[in-house]
């Protein structure tokens, strides 16, 4: 199976549903072909979004808590009491929430700036459709973040993961740039 057959999803008509990981593959691999296979996948919603940014935000929540428990163990100047170290599950499951929902509203609020320049500017497309693109985008690369963030607690590689994490920033400015080029034509 060639490259283009892998990642297509042609039959306009009644296009096949899109598992998670070949919307990622699709959207990492930017063409006009693959994002508009994206967006006739049946199952690209809204609510598809919102509940991978949940997952995303658990992940990444869990991650922090991970880094904080080692910093707070493992370095002598925070050696604290068991009942203030006691915290950190708590912590977890409200900052999931917490964090899902400012992720939510900041993406939306973000989402909807760039939908009101890009229509002031002549484009066509909708909301909907860029919200789903962008969220797509953003949660594998959301995900990449909060791997680098377990990894950071090492000194020898946290130069690494600055300049790794300074690319992955440009490449994000690329795709959102190339999703406001195939939504808003």
């Amino acid at each position: 199976m060639t490259t283009p057959e892998m990642f297509s999803n042609t039959n306009a008509e009644n296009p096949s549903p899109l598992s998670i990981w070949r919307v990622w593959m699709m959207l990492f691999r930017p063409s006009q072909q693959n994002y508009e296979a994206v967006l006739r996948d049946p199952r690209a919603k809204r609510s598809r979004v919102l509940a991978w940014l949940l997952i995303a935000s658990t992940i990444f929540q869990i991650g922090q808590a991970v880094v904080i428990t080692r910093i707070i163990n493992e370095v002598p100047a925070y050696r604290l009491p068991q009942q203030l170290r006691d915290w950190n599950s708590s912590f977890v499951v409200c900052g999931i929430f917490i964090n899902w929902a400012l992720l939510v509203v900041i993406l939306g609020v973000v989402t909807f700036i760039y939908h009101l320049l890009a229509r002031v500017l002549g484009g066509r497309g909708e909301y909907a459709s860029f919200f789903y693109l962008i969220g797509m985008v953003f949660v594998p690369l959301y995900l990449l973040r909060a791997l680098f963030l377990l990894t950071t607690f090492s000194p020898s590689i946290a130069l690494v993961i600055g300049i790794l994490n300074f690319m992955l920033s440009i490449y994000s400015s690329v795709l959102l740039g190339y999703v406001l080029y195939i939504v808003y034509q």
